[in-house]
């Protein structure tokens, strides 16, 4: 039980750890973009960088299950349900509430973070848990 426990707060450590890198990587696009395109078009391009490298971290790192086709294929889904979400409260803080074009993005990603890492660990560990006991 103890190794379990263990097992998961690493994780959820891991997990936090590669959030913050990624989402680093990711605004550090959007903020390279945002003086050419729309802020819109600049958060897709950020956020669309981001899946790959996410996939890749949680995979490897975070969850240690590998990559696979099956992971590559489902693993954008859950971004996808993510941006759904994400664009239109990025919409809201940046003309509803006059929230700062750069820090918007920072503080949407945050909200996420507990959806993605849910979605993240089921898609990725799905039929793994039993294989553990």
């Amino acid at each position: 039980m103890k190794a379990s426990w263990r097992e998961g707060l690493g994780r959820l450590i891991r997990f936090v750890l590669s959030g913050v890198a990624n989402t680093g990587l990711s605004w550090l696009i959007y903020l390279a973009l945002k003086n050419w395109m729309h802020y819109q078009l600049a958060f897709a391009v950020a956020y669309a960088s981001g899946i790959l490298v996410s996939y890749c971290l949680n995979a490897l790192w975070v969850f240690k299950v590998g990559l696979s086709w099956r992971g590559v294929v489902s693993y954008p889904w859950i971004y996808l349900v993510q941006y759904a979400l994400s664009a239109p409260l990025l919409s809201i803080l940046i003309e509803g509430f006059h929230q700062s074009r750069v820090w918007a993005p920072l503080e949407v990603t945050a909200l996420m973070v507990p959806l993605n890492y849910f979605l993240g660990k089921g898609v990725l560990m799905f039929g793994k848990s039993q294989d553990r006991g």
